[in-house]
């Protein structure tokens, strides 16, 4: 699968936040919110989720997130979202 530009923009955005953390869904929906996603910065409004960054080294602590849909899907199970869904 060749990915778009803007796909690839995306997730540089989240790998260049988290360089040296592992993103991990913790199964908690907080519902719908208008506040920008903590992992891509969108600010289009809709459900967002709990995660957490947690590091790869024990010199840091974990950060708690709250996440769109999309980015949930994407540290769930690695599922890039359409052009149509990144802000």
């Amino acid at each position: 699968m060749e990915l778009s530009t803007k796909q690839i923009v995306w997730l540089g955005r989240i790998s260049r936040k988290f360089e040296g953390y592992y993103l991990a869904f913790n199964g908690t929906e907080i519902g719908f919110c208008a506040s920008s996603c903590d992992c891509c910065n969108s600010s289009l409004h809709g459900y967002r989720f709990k995660a957490v960054a947690m590091p790869n080294n024990q010199d840091n602590e974990n950060i708690p997130l709250e996440v769109c849909s999309e980015c949930i899907n994407y540290i769930a199970n690695g599922d890039i979202p359409d052009d149509d869904y990144i802000d």
